[in-house]
């Protein structure tokens, strides 16, 4: 009997063993296929980095092979789209504390809006930052209203000239549209940052008493002299 015992007792020890054994190679068998997956996901990750450090590092090579621009001139850099875009919403996430999310849409209006009026897409940012500091719903004591803080009267207006309807300047997409298509013309008009970041802000003339020497220059001057400290610190971080 005893005998007996001792051999069930000696298979069931045995039959536990290879149990334990089978399933202690199951669970390795899950945990190096999670470890892989890991590996596999982090190796991604680091490789999507590395991409996008490549094509900031690509961009800030092509823009040294060009002359630099004087710290106030508007125009755009020769840059690709792709480029630009990754460069603008890095500088907002990193000068404005913008999460991706938000500093993705917008940066890509940024940047098509102001290539489309040759402008450099960060004087557009630094515009936003002074005017609105990124607050879509911004509305001014005068009833300036959203990113670029504009004024409904000149939205309308500028919405007429290009056949477009009625704006809703609370839209994004539309007031930087509307906001870069008039610092264009600012630009044009009056041919310097300085004086079209006055017409921008005070109006088109008190943009043009100041050309008559305005006893008003040193209050008016503050506004571009932000705008234009943003734009310098949008591109030190960008390219940083």
């Amino acid at each position: 009997m005893v005998g007996r015992l001792g051999a069930a007792a000696l298979g069931f020890v045995l039959g536990a063993a290879m149990i334990e054994g089978v399933t202690s190679k199951a669970e390795a068998r899950v945990q190096g296929e999670s470890a892989a997956r890991a590996a596999g996901v982090a190796a991604s990750a680091a490789l999507a980095e590395e991409v996008a450090r490549a094509e900031h590092q690509r961009a800030v090579a092509c823009e040294a092979s060009w002359p630099s621009p004087a710290a106030d001139d508007p125009r755009v850099t020769p840059v690709g789209l792709r480029w630009q875009r990754h460069a603008v919403a890095r500088a907002l996430q990193r000068r404005e504390s913008l999460s991706p999310e938000r500093s993705r849409p917008l940066a890509e209006a940024i940047v098509r809006h102001a290539r489309a009026h040759g402008l450099d897409p960060l004087l557009v940012a630094a515009v936003i930052h002074v005017e609105s500091h990124y607050d879509p719903r911004a509305v001014s004591p005068v009833g300036a209203r959203g990113l670029m803080q504009l004024m409904p009267a000149t939205a309308s207006e500028l919405a007429r000239r290009s056949g477009s309807p009625r704006p809703e300047l609370f839209d994004p997409e539309t007031n930087v549209a509307l906001g870069t298509r008039y610092l264009a013309q600012l630009l044009r008009d009056f041919g310097s940052a300085d004086r079209a970041l006055v017409a921008y802000n005070a109006g088109p003339a008190a943009a043009r008493a100041l050309l008559r020497g305005s006893k008003a220059q040193a209050a008016l001057d503050g506004y571009p002299r932000a705008v234009l400290t943003a734009w310098r610190a949008l591109r030190d971080e960008r390219n940083g």
